[in-house]
C-alpha cells in the first residue's frame, strides 16, 4: 500500500463515516441513501484523477435549485435539505479527487455533513460514528498536510515508511483531546436557544395509529421491537408495585363507529383551553398512589398521548425535542390529545390508581350501539350466549370475555376470508382486533353499549436501564362496555398469548435489545435533553462538589456529606489528566515508535538522549536535520571544551550509532557505564562554560588551567 493509497483510504473513511452519521437517524430517504452508497463504492474503485473537478460545480448547480424548490413547494425540512445538498457535494468531490487540495475539500465538506447529521440524527449511533469520524478526519488531515509539504514525490513511498505507529498514536491522542474538548464545551458552554429558523426533523419510527382499523388490513406489528414508550417509576418506588412485566393498558384511541368491515374514531371536539396538565377524574385532586415518568420515543401518527386506563392525571413537559411548546386538550372518551404532533422524544408524567376499575363514567350514546348487517349465524350465537347468561348484561359481558379468551386461539396468520363470520363460526382463531370486534359486536347485538380501544398492553422491565419499555410489538386492541350504575369497564377477550410481547419472558435477544435501548435512553435524557435548566443544575452540582473538596482538605467536620463523592471526582479528573499527559508525552518523544526498536537500540537511544540533554544545558541545540557528527562539530567549536571531554563525547556518539543503526549489542551494564560517561561530560561542560557571553578566550584558557 502506497502513501497515496493511505491518503485516499482516509478520505473514503472520512466521507463514509460523515454520511453514515447523517443517515443514522433514519430521516434521509432510503433511495437517496442507497444511491449515495453506490456512488461511494464507485469512488472506491475509481483511480484518483479520473474525473475532473467540474463534477462538484455541476452537482451544486443541479441539486441546489431542486432542493430549494422542494423546501418551498413540497415542505422539505430546511435542515434535511442542507444535509442532502452537502452530501451530494461531498460525494461529487470524493469521486473527483486529484490532489492534496481536493482531499482537503473532502474533509471540509465532511465537517458540514457531520454538522447536519447532528441536527437530523438524535440517535446514540451518531456518537459511535462520530468517534470513528474523528479518527479518519484527523488522520486524513495529517497525511494531506504531509503530502502538501513534501510534494507529489512522496506518493510512491510505502505507507509504512511514513505512516508508522507514531503517527497513528499521535492521531489517537489528538482524537482523545478533541473528544475531551468537545465534552467540555457541551457541558459548560451556555446553551443557545436560536436555531436559525430551522427545526430538527421528526425522528423515530412511526407507530402508525390511525383513526380507522380494518380487520383485513391488519399489519404484523407483533414482531416489531421498536420502542414506543420508556416508563420510569417515581424516585424511591420499586418494581414490586407494578411487577417485572408491565401489565398496564395504555389507552390511545376509542373506536366507536362500526360498519361491518372495521372501526372508525370520529372527530373529537377539543376543549377550547389547553394546558400542560389534565385531571381525568373529578376526584383526582388527591395524590395518586403511583407516579410514572414516561418518554415517547416513536412518532404515534395521531396527536394523542397513550395513558394507562387507570390514570388520574397527566402532566406533560412543556417542550418537545424541537423546543416547541406541548399543550394537552382532553376530549370525550377520556382520550388525551395534543395540540399538534410533538416531535419525539418528549416526556410526560402520569399519576394512576392501580385499584381503579371504572375506566370512564360518561354516559353512552347511540353510536355505541351502531351495527352493520351482521350474518344471521352471529345473531343466533349472540342470542344463545345471552340466554345462557340469563339476559344479565354484566354476566353476559363476563361470559363473552371468558368464552373468547379460552375457546379460541391467537394467530398472526392472515385468513383467507377476513370476515367476522368466518372468525366466529369457522376459523375460531385470529389477532386481537378480531377478538375485540367479536365481543363488541355481540354486546351491541344484545343492546349493551360497547367500543373497541386501541393502544398498547404489556411492556417489560429493562434491568440495564432501570425502566420499563413498551414496544410496537405490544400494540393491542380490547373492549370497553357500559354497565348501568357503574360506568365503562375494560374487558380482555384476547387469549393470554396475544396480549403484547412484553408479557412474555425475555430471552437473550430481548436482553441485548434492552442493553442497547438503555444506552439510547441515557443519550436521550443526558445529551439530547441537556438544556439550560439541566446545565444550570449540573453547574450547581459541580460547585457543591468543589465546596465539599475544599471543606474536606480543610478538615471541616460538616463535610461528611460529600467527601467520598468529591474524592471520587478528584481521583477521576487526576487519572484523566495523567492519561492525557502520558499520551501527549509519548507522542512528543516518539514513544510509540520505540515499540518498533529492539532492546539494544532502545538503550542506545536512551544514552543519546541523555547526551543531547547535557549539550542543551550549555547552549548546544540539535536542529532538525542535524546528525550526531554535526553535534560533535558544534561541541568542538566551543573552545571551552577540553580535548579529553571531546574524545569522550566522540566515543559515546560512535557507540550510539553502532547500536542504534549498526545492530551492535549493548548490554544493560555497558549502557549504565555510558550514562555515567555522559554525566561526567555534562559536568565538565558546565564547569567550562563562561558565566557571560562577553567572556574572552583567555578566561576559557584560565578555567582550563585551573581545572
Amino acid at each position: 500500500m502506497s502513501f497515496g493509497s493511505a491518503i485516499r483510504a482516509a478520505s473514503l473513511g472520512t466521507a463514509g463515516t460523515a454520511f453514515g452519521a447523517a443517515a443514522a437517524g433514519g430521516n434521509l430517504h432510503p433511495a437517496f441513501v442507497a444511491a449515495w452508497v453506490a456512488g461511494w463504492l464507485v469512488s472506491l474503485v475509481t483511480p484518483e484523477g479520473r474525473f475532473r473537478g467540474g463534477w462538484v460545480l455541476t452537482a451544486g448547480l443541479l441539486a441546489g435549485p431542486a432542493l430549494l424548490a422542494a423546501v418551498f413547494t413540497a415542505g422539505l425540512d430546511p435542515a434535511l435539505a442542507a444535509v442532502y445538498f452537502a452530501s451530494l457535494l461531498l460525494l461529487a468531490r470524493l469521486i473527483s479527487v486529484s490532489n492534496a487540495e481536493s482531499h482537503a475539500q473532502v474533509h471540509l465538506l465532511s465537517i458540514l455533513v457531520m454538522a447536519g447529521g447532528a441536527a437530523v440524527s438524535p440517535d446514540i449511533t451518531y456518537l459511535l460514528i462520530f468517534v470513528c469520524y474523528l479518527f479518519f478526519v484527523t488522520f486524513g488531515l495529517l497525511l494531506t498536510h504531509l503530502r502538501r509539504e513534501v510534494g507529489e514525490a512522496m506518493l510512491p513511498l510505502p505507507a509504512r515508511e511514513v505512516v508508522g505507529r507514531g503517527l497513528v498514536g499521535g492521531t489517537v491522542a489528538l482524537v482523545g483531546f478533541a473528544l475531551v474538548f468537545t465534552t467540555a464545551v457541551f457541558l459548560f458552554f451556555p446553551r443557545l436557544t436560536f436555531g436559525l429558523g430551522m427545526a430538527r426533523p421528526a425522528s423515530g419510527a412511526q407507530v402508525g395509529l390511525t383513526d380507522r382499523i380494518d380487520l383485513e388490513g391488519f399489519s404484523g406489528l407483533r414482531e416489531n421491537d421498536q420502542v414506543v414508550l420508556r416508563v420510569w417509576l417515581e424516585e424511591g418506588a420499586s418494581t414490586a408495585e407494578l411487577g417485572e412485566r408491565l401489565g398496564l393498558y395504555w389507552r390511545a384511541q376509542a373506536m366507536e363507529h362500526y360498519d361491518g368491515l372495521g372501526w372508525t374514531s370520529e372527530h373529537r371536539p377539543l376543549a377550547q383551553d389547553s394546558s400542560s396538565k389534565v385531571d381525568l377524574w373529578s376526584d383526582s385532586r388527591r395524590s395518586s398512589p403511583v407516579t410514572l415518568d414516561v418518554e415517547v420515543v416513536s412518532s404515534l401518527g395521531v396527536p394523542v398521548i397513550p395513558v394507562p386506563d387507570q390514570a388520574d392525571k397527566v402532566s406533560v413537559h412543556e417542550r418537545d425535542s424541537r423546543g416547541a411548546r406541548i399543550a394537552l386538550r382532553p376530549t370525550v372518551a377520556r382520550e388525551v390529545r395534543t395540540l399538534g404532533s410533538p416531535a419525539v422524544p418528549y416526556r410526560f408524567r402520569v399519576g394512576l390508581d392501580p385499584n381503579r376499575q371504572v375506566v370512564d363514567r360518561s354516559p353512552p350514546k347511540p353510536k355505541h350501539l351502531e351495527l352493520g348487517e351482521e350474518h344471521p349465524a352471529i345473531v343466533a350465537l349472540a342470542d344463545r350466549l345471552a340466554e345462557e347468561a340469563g339476559r344479565d348484561p354484566l354476566r353476559y359481558a363476563n361470559l363473552l370475555e371468558n368464552w373468547l379468551s379460552t375457546r379460541f386461539d391467537y394467530s398472526m396468520e392472515s385468513p383467507s376470508d377476513p370476515s367476522l363470520t368466518h372468525f366466529l363460526i369457522e376459523r375460531r382463531a385470529g389477532h386481537c382486533e378480531y377478538f375485540a370486534t367479536a365481543m363488541a359486536v355481540m354486546l351491541r347485538l344484545q343492546g349493551v353499549p360497547s367500543r373497541v380501544v386501541v393502544g398498547f398492553h404489556g411492556g417489560r422491565w429493562n434491568n440495564s436501564g432501570g425502566y420499563y419499555t413498551v414496544r410496537q410489538g405490544d400494540a393491542h386492541a380490547w373492549v370497553e362496555a357500559w354497565t348501568e350504575g357503574v360506568g365503562w369497564l375494560r374487558y380482555e377477550p384476547t387469549p393470554e398469548g396475544g396480549r403484547g410481547r412484553g408479557m412474555e419472558p425475555p430471552g437473550v435477544r430481548e436482553r441485548v435489545a434492552d442493553l442497547w435501548d438503555s444506552l439510547q435512553a441515557r443519550w436521550s435524557r443526558h445529551v439530547l435533553g441537556f438544556d439550560r435548566t439541566v446545565q444550570a443544575a449540573f453547574g450547581r452540582r459541580i460547585a457543591t462538589l468543589a465546596g465539599d473538596v475544599a471543606r474536606a482538605f480543610e478538615g471541616s467536620r460538616d463535610a461528611s456529606a460529600g467527601p467520598r463523592a468529591a474524592a471520587r471526582w478528584v481521583l477521576g479528573i487526576v487519572l484523566a489528566v495523567a492519561v492525557l499527559l502520558v499520551l501527549f508525552r509519548l507522542h512528543l518523544t516518539g514513544g510509540d515508535a520505540a515499540l518498533e526498536l529492539g532492546p539494544d537500540a532502545r538503550r542506545a537511544r536512551t544514552v543519546y538522549r541523555a547526551f543531547l540533554k547535557a549539550a542543551r544545558r550549555v547552549g548546544i541545540e540539535k536542529h532538525r536535520g542535524d546528525t550526531p557528527d554535526d553535534l560533535l562539530d558544534s561541541l568542538a567549536r566551543r573552545k571551552c571544551a577540553a580535548p579529553d571531554t571531546l574524545e569522550m563525547a566522540g566515543k559515546v556518539v560512535a557507540r550510539y550509532q553502532a547500536s542504534r543503526f549498526g545492530g551492535k549489542p549493548l548490554s544493560r551494564e555497558e549502557a549504565r557505564f555510558m550514562l555515567g560517561q555522559v554525566r561526567r561530560i555534562g559536568e565538565r561542560l558546565q564547569g567550562a562554560v563562561p558565566a557571560r557571553r562577553q567572556d574572552t578566550e583567555a578566561s576559557c584558557d584560565e578555567r582550563r588551567r585551573v581545572g
